[in-house]
């Protein structure tokens, strides 16, 4: 064809379209016999970008194959007559370009008779053909206009396209980007330099192939893409309307075109660089990036486009992660993230990758935590194991606003995180991928299991932070049900913790159940699991064998049961065990304080010796450590105790102490319990010491901790809780167990007036709680540790402050009353009451008599100094073990003659059994003896004070005692006692009573 041949075909055309319909349909068939003509292959010339398509052939075919959404090239034309089918010759984008009825304009491989470069060719070349279209066959009634109309209507898509593309035909136009092929294209053809909608394809195709690093091309779609949604929004008359919503079409389907293979169109950018950019805009909070592009974007790509565009995307986005920290701009990539799983072809399709889940044989939960898709997303914190974090966000230690501000700052921090965390996990549930989502946590839980181990590898379990924001994540998905009253917890199965379905405890000890017991149950469990699924087979038809069946025949459970057992799982292993390191912790912290309070008071003795530069080296060196601990401790406290957090795992061991109770006592009478069944005999310990490790470390370190007691209804429940299951062994046989759960009333006892005031508030406790103590005082004589004979000493310690408080609340103390009268049990009470005060201030006594000796000696300081240096070190050492024997036996011993003397108060009768009498006359002889006479000089100790040695409040308390079981039975068992009785010693005490007026003379004659 001459060059002329197109422009003439396009004006004669234009010129018929006016006169008949005839003119139109010869110009067309001119139209397309030039066409066939132009088909011939023109001779290739060097090309520009060697990544780029050298015909628009090749272009048609790269970009097909690339964007599987995009239909398929044209048919080859099957005669000369015959032109392929373009989206520019339906009849519905026809008539959509008002004001030209003549046919689209040949492509731009055959609008000029010679050959185009390589650009040319690339700009020029038909797009891919994924553009929405009208039905085949369908057409759209030509609006009728005046030619003013035509022209006004031409107009405003002209200017529509150039705004949102910011493209331009004029060459002087410095304002927006020039498109010379297409000018150049028009201006050979004769026509007017106007936009048209048949021209979007060739638009955006050399505005993409332009060389240009002004913005990246990605970016310049989805800023084209706001501007046309705003004009979109501006459009009344819906032909304008489907003029933005074609163009909105066109931008998504290049969108996704680039983010597969950008070097189609410019060597500037990598599709690399433009999925970056897209993740960017994700993260950025004031880009023009709108969820309806990125959810036409994600529904424009086919599936087999995830691994090419979205899954780099992911890992952009999680490398991201990995480089910050919590005091860093964390949230901006986790919103990108949060916004691209809320789709639910990707959400299942990232559960699908193999990256999800480690191999099971691995069993390494530091490889959970790093080398799985989610696991640095949870691995957030400001424990020890991220120090610059902690030195960062506690720059000032030493003053309380200062720290109170970052606190603020912290707790922040942790909220954004674990919403954003939540959000992300629940889009794989909202995508049908529950089973995926519970399939990593129980990973992240099983995986890092020994944890909670007293000395665990931890360079092959996830961090504290990892596993605490899992845990807080997890609390927040069972904050449904998280009401003890929900009807929901009633569909919690029980069976489910021994099922080994995510995770075994079978190693675990349980609360009851022997290993070999448990063993039993759980085969036949199994047999009948086995039973069931064989009949269901058969049911439907199926014959398996039984093999098949013990592999299968697995239970399943609903989503309450799994959120609620795999929470406490996670608790266990991450929050409750940080707690303990937490503990520790505080230890060392405690000792090197120590350490160096010890160093400055001896430093008269080593500042003067060839060592002292090094000792002084030694000595600043652990008060830099000593600083550098105080700001961890800080951070440590910051996030186990964050607010938020912190409530919702109150309310998760609120709601276990009100489950545990409603399953061994269903009908809520409380003690005594039924029998439990090996359902209830069988749970982990953890269950129960999981409980008490939360209320026990909240009270002793945790400032706000009234607050959250008093939160709710935690604190009756909690008491109640107690109440039941301190006194009963056979539910809880181990009692060390029972005595943890027991110390957390030191809480309410020594705490504010509100917690004070629970202790009275509920019927079952006050009817309960003091039995229970006293039963477990008791029950932990044998604790079956190694370290029996002091773990029970300090756990009777606690028992009797605790026993004591109770005392002065009127109704605790008619409970002790009551559970007097009941000999059998209080004999037992009492006997050991009295084996361990007499123990334990004998003990004293004799210590406080070494020290008195030692004393002596070192009154002499001559004598005392002229031993060989090593005796008189290992003297020292020696004079030091025994202040703190003394103090910690005196400490003991004086809390369990206060029990005598309170409890004697009221009762008096069941301490004349026989079993008991004549067992408190002679412990209250001997120390009557050992204050008022001859003994009582070698008890007159320097600082009686530091070994808690109070020899007026022991003589006014032992007094009463005499004074309180004023009894006939008991006045004889005194005179029996023939080794510690004494008149002269009674008139002694009385003396020293009187004349220092300890007691009044009614009180003194009295005794």
């Amino acid at each position: 064809p001459s060059p002329s041949s197109p422009s003439s075909s396009s004006s004669s055309s234009s010129s018929s379209s006016a006169s008949s319909p005839a003119a139109t349909s010869a110009a067309a068939s001119s139209t397309s016999t030039s066409a066939a003509a132009s088909s011939t292959p023109a001779p290739s010339s060097p090309s520009l970008h060697p990544t780029t398509a050298t015909s628009a052939s090749e272009a048609r075919a790269s970009a097909d194959s690339r964007c599987p959404t995009r239909s398929q090239a044209t048919q080859p034309a099957a005669s000369a007559n015959q032109r392929p089918t373009s989206p520019r010759s339906s009849s519905s984008e026809h008539n959509m370009m008002v004001g030209e009825q003549s046919p689209s304009p040949p492509s731009l491989a055959t609008r000029s008779g010679t050959p185009k470069t390589n650009a040319q060719s690339k700009a020029s070349a038909t797009p891919p053909r994924n553009i929405p279209q009208s039905p085949p066959g369908s057409t759209s009634p030509a609006p009728s206009r005046s030619p003013s109309g035509v022209d006004a209507f031409a107009k405003w898509v002209h200017g529509t396209i150039a705004e949102v593309f910011q493209v331009t035909l004029q060459s002087n136009n410095s304002s927006y980007t020039f498109l010379p092929e297409l000018s150049g294209e028009m201006r050979t053809e004769g026509r007017a330099a106007l936009f048209d909608a048949h021209m979007l394809d060739q638009i955006i195709v050399e505005r993409l192939s332009l060389e240009t690093t002004a913005t990246s091309n990605f970016v310049w779609l989805v800023d084209s893409f706001d501007r046309n949604d705003r004009q979109e929004r501006r459009c009344k008359a819906a032909e304008r309307a489907s003029i933005c919503k074609r163009i909105a079409e066109v931008i998504i389907s290049y969108s996704s075109l680039i983010l597969q293979d950008a070097s189609m169109f410019s060597s500037t950018y990598t599709s690399k660089q433009h999925v970056d950019k897209f993740v960017q805009l994700l993260s950025s909070y004031d880009s023009n990036l709108s969820p309806e592009f990125v959810h036409r974007l994600v529904e424009q790509c086919q599936e087999d486009a995830f691994d090419s565009v979205f899954m780099p995307m992911f890992s952009a986005i999680q490398n991201d992660i990995k480089g910050k920290e919590l005091c860093d701009s964390f949230a901006p990539p986790m919103r990108a993230l949060a916004s691209l799983v809320k789709f639910p072809r990707l959400a299942v399709q990232l559960s699908e990758h193999s990256s999800w889940l480690r191999p099971e044989h691995e069993n390494n939960g530091r490889m959970v935590e790093f080398e799985t898709f989610l696991g640095p997303l949870f691995s957030f914190s400001c424990f020890p194991e991220r120090p610059d974090v902690a030195r960062q966000l506690y720059t000032d230690t030493s003053s309380a606003s200062a720290v109170s501000i970052s606190n603020m700052h912290l707790s922040s921090s942790l909220n954004v995180l674990h919403t954003l965390l939540h959000e992300i996990l629940f889009s794989f549930v909202k995508a049908g991928k529950r089973e995926s989502m519970l399939q990593w946590v129980a990973q992240a839980v099983s995986f890092n299991k020994m944890r909670s181990k007293m000395q665990p590898d931890m360079t092959r379990l996830a961090s504290d932070g990892f596993m605490q924001n899992l845990g807080a994540v997890l609390c927040r998905f069972c904050e449904p049900f998280l009401d003890p009253e929900s009807p929901k917890v009633k569909l919690i199965d029980m069976s489910y913790i021994g099922s080994s379905v995510r995770f075994s405890v079978v190693d675990d000890t349980k609360l009851v159940a022997t290993e070999n017991e448990v063993a039993e149950w759980v085969d036949k469990r199994n047999q009948n699991c086995i039973d069931q699924w064989l009949r269901k087979q058969k049911e439907l038809g199926k014959v398996p064998s039984r093999e098949e069946a013990q592999t299968s025949a697995k239970p399943s459970y609903g989503f309450v049961t799994e959120l609620y057992f795999l929470t406490m799982r996670c608790l266990h292993v991450g929050l409750v065990a940080s707690f303990a390191r937490y503990e520790k912790f505080i230890g060392r912290m405690r000792e090197l304080q120590q350490s160096i309070e010890r160093a400055n008071e001896r430093r008269s003795q080593w500042e003067n010796t060839p060592f002292a530069g090094r000792t002084l080296a030694a000595l600043q060196e652990r008060e830099e450590e000593i600083e550098f601990m105080k700001q961890q401790r800080f951070s440590l406290l910051g996030q186990l105790f964050e607010p938020a957090s912190l409530s919702l795992s109150a309310r998760y061991f609120t709601l276990v102490e009100t489950w545990l109770l409603k399953v061994a006592d269903p009908e809520g009478k409380g003690a005594p319990l039924p029998t439990p069944d090996m359902s209830f005999r069988s749970l982990p310990e953890h269950v129960v010491e999981d409980i008490a490790t939360f209320w026990n470390t909240i009270g002793r370190y945790h400032r706000e901790y009234v607050q959250l007691v008093c939160e709710g209804d935690h604190g009756i429940r909690l008491l109640r809780f107690i109440s039941i299951f301190v006194g009963t062994p056979a539910h809880i046989r181990n009692p060390y167990l029972r005595s943890k759960l027991s110390q957390i009333l030191i809480m309410f006892v020594h705490g504010a007036s509100e917690l004070q005031v629970m202790l009275e508030r509920d019927p079952m406790v006050v009817k309960q709680l003091v039995p229970s103590l006293m039963s477990l005082y008791v029950d932990v004589e044998l604790t079956g540790s190694h370290t029996q004979f002091f773990d029970k000493i300090n756990i009777r310690h606690q028992l009797s402050t605790v026993l004591k408080a109770l005392w002065d609340l009127p109704g605790h103390r008619n409970s002790f009353v009551t559970e007097s009268n009941n000999p059998r049990r209080f004999i037992q009470f009492a006997d050991h009451v009295l084996n361990d005060g007499t123990f334990l201030l004998d003990e004293a006594l004799l210590k406080l008599e070494e020290i008195k000796s030692i004393e002596q000696e070192k009154e002499d300081p001559e004598t005392w100094n002229s031993q060989p240096p090593e005796v008189l070190q290992d003297r020292e050492k020696h004079y030091e073990s025994l202040g703190k024997q003394a103090k910690s036996y005196l400490s003991l011993g004086n809390t369990v003659l206060d029990t005598l003397h309170f409890m004697t108060t009221r009762i008096v009768e069941p301490f004349m059994a026989p079993e008991l009498v004549d067992r408190i006359a002679l412990m209250l002889d001997s120390y009557l003896s050992a204050l008022s006479g001859p003994r009582r000089a070698a008890l007159e100790v320097k600082n009686p004070q530091q070994y808690n040695w109070n020899p007026q409040t022991l003589l006014e308390q032992i007094s009463d005692i005499y004074r309180h079981l004023d009894h006939p039975v008991f006045c004889t068992a005194v005179s029996r006692d023939g080794r510690y009785y004494s008149h002269e010693v009674f008139e002694s005490a009385a003396r020293v009573l009187s004349e220092r007026e300890w007691r009044s003379k009614d009180m003194i004659a009295s005794f």
